[in-house]
């Protein structure tokens, strides 16, 4: 019990030296250039990276509903695309080689001609064209027809044919109580692998 007397029960404080205070002054100086620094220039590099964030962010969130905003408009592009697709390849005749596309054209303009007063009276060797794998066959006919109105029903007719024959040319004559003329139509066609081979 005698060593547990001689310890003091509460340490006695002391005032600070000089020496001492101004030791503490120099180290608070020192802590506060050293945050000064590398502490704030640290602290203003996650502040700006954190702001970077939330702009990037924000850019993020607005591409987005940008995007879920043109959707519907995305969708109906499609839909049109789609639909111009499919009206493309309804106005296509399906003959694999230039002789039966070319027939294929002399028989739809000879029908269409029949139904609006045209009489086709000679059929010259068709051109034929291909490229790539799209064959276009361009074919002139002579005709014969009573009346102007038989023409311009003709070539509606030719304009709203499925499959499409376009018109590249037209000379019209009048010739005592009738009209005279040739037209050359066109038509294209798909080639596939295998008719390209052939041909």
């Amino acid at each position: 019990m005698s060593l547990l007397r001689k310890l003091p029960e509460v340490a006695v404080r002391r005032p600070l030296l000089q020496r001492e205070k101004r030791i503490l002054g120099l180290a608070a100086f020192v802590a506060v250039v050293f945050l000064l620094t590398n502490g704030v220039p640290a602290l203003l590099d996650v502040f700006r990276s954190r702001n970077l964030q939330i702009e990037n962010l924000r850019a993020d969130i607005d591409r987005e509903q940008r995007l879920i905003d043109g959707a519907d408009d995305w969708a109906q592009r499609r839909a049109d695309a789609e639909q111009r697709l499919s009206d493309i390849e309804s106005s296509l005749f399906t003959a694999g080689s230039a002789a039966l596309l070319a027939a294929a054209i002399q028989r739809q303009a000879r029908e269409i001609g029949a139904e609006n007063g045209l009489t086709i009276t000679s059929v010259s060797l068709a051109e034929s064209n291909i490229s790539e794998d799209w064959l276009m066959v361009e074919q002139t006919m002579s005709f014969a027809l009573g009346d102007q109105n038989s023409l311009l029903r003709f070539l509606n007719g030719l304009k709203q044919s499925q499959p499409f024959l376009g018109v590249s040319s037209l000379d019209l004559r009048r010739n005592r109580n009738q009209y005279i003329g040739e037209i050359t139509v066109v038509g294209f066609s798909r080639l596939t692998t295998s008719t390209q081979s052939e041909g």
